[in-house]
């Protein structure tokens, strides 16, 4: 079994290494012994690996301060949980509380302002009956004493200007002329102008007879002559 020399080690993944690690050219590289090659390697390792492991191991340092930091300022937050918990749960009972309550101010504002609408509605309604009951009453006061006054001016017309056969007279006459015949048949008991004269009477006499005239008319001369 031979024994490989540092001639014969294959140097072909090293040689690949450094070739891309140094930037090296492939030719250079072929030409530097294995020697060459791990001393260019502590070099490196010594100017560049090494420092930015340092820098690395501060950064990592720091950033380690920095953790604890912000883990202890956690772990203290995590302490204040449980309080902020009954804090939150007691902020949303009393949300719930209040929103029951505004619930309840609403339902009995507005049971307030129906209410008052009603009592307003209701009185304005009152109002305004009142007027136009007074304003009909006005209205049919008014038109009672004008069907009045045009039933008395008619019935005076009709009277005035409806003819009609007087048979009595045998002839045409108003209506009011055919009443008064009428009306005279029964007066066989009136008196005369003369033969009322004749009596002498004084008035005194004659309010004692106590006569209305419809007697007067119909009963004079039974009265007063006898």
């Amino acid at each position: 079994m031979s024994i490989n020399t540092i001639t014969l080690l294959d140097r072909e993944p090293f040689k690949r290494m450094v070739s891309t690690v140094g930037n090296l050219p492939t030719s250079f590289v072929d030409s530097m012994s294995y020697y060459e090659m791990l001393a260019w390697l502590c070099q490196y390792i010594t100017d560049t690996i090494i420092p930015q492991i340092n820098v690395n191991s501060e950064a990592i340092n720091e950033l380690e301060v920095e953790f604890d930091a912000l883990r202890i300022e956690v772990e203290e937050a995590i302490k204040d949980i449980p309080q902020l918990r009954a804090e939150f749960e007691a902020l949303v009972v009393r949300f719930d509380e209040t929103l029951v309550e505004l619930q309840q101010q609403y339902e009995a504002f507005e049971v307030e302002v129906e209410n008052e609408i009603n009592t307003m509605v209701a009185q304005a309604r009152t109002e305004i009956m009142t007027v136009v009951n007074a304003y009909f009453e006005t209205l049919n006061d008014k038109i009672d004493s004008e069907v009045a006054i045009i039933n008395d001016k008619f019935n005076t017309w009709a009277i005035a200007n409806t003819i009609v056969f007087n048979s009595l007279q045998g002839t045409p006459t108003t209506l009011q002329i055919y009443l008064d015949d009428l009306a005279g048949l029964n007066r066989t008991d009136a008196i005369t102008a003369t033969e009322y004269d004749g009596l002498e009477l004084t008035a005194t006499a004659y309010d004692a007879e106590q006569i209305s005239a419809h007697d007067y008319d119909y009963y004079a001369k039974n009265i007063l002559i006898g």
